[in-house]
């Protein structure tokens, strides 16, 4: 394996240790003819797509999958564990309790027909299919 050389900073000696100093922010650019190119390209590319977001009627609605999905995602970092199935749950204002019913009620369900125990679930059903 080849050793990197442009490593930006330098290994520092603490006792028994050793510590990593970056170089001081921001490095130096070199403003080459190419480089200046690609920036006026970038710029010009974000102002096209900022016109056409402010054709949309509704922009937001772009935004909210987006929006979303971080939130599930910064959840999991804190440790939180929130699904997207429950974060859709609070935006339409249903508590964590009804979620929990409902979903000990599909769970019991399943079970039931896994099982073929239908007879103990709903007596009144049962009662059709003899």
């Amino acid at each position: 394996m080849a050793k990197a050389t442009n490593i930006p900073g330098k290994k520092v000696p603490q006792g028994k240790y050793s510590a990593f100093v970056p170089a001081p922010l921001p490095p130096t650019l070199d403003w080459t003819p190419r480089l200046i190119g690609l920036l006026s390209d970038a710029d010009r590319l974000i102002g096209k797509l900022a016109g056409e977001g402010g054709r949309l009627p509704n922009p937001h609605v772009l935004m909210r999958p987006f929006t979303r999905r971080e939130a599930v995602l910064s959840s999991k970092i804190e440790g939180t564990q929130a699904t997207l199935g429950e974060l859709l749950a609070a935006e339409a204002g249903m508590t964590l309790k009804v979620l929990r019913r409902r979903w000990h009620e599909r769970r019991r369900r399943l079970k039931v027909c896994l099982t073929g125990n239908i007879k103990n679930y709903r007596p009144q059903i049962a009662q059709h299919l003899n």
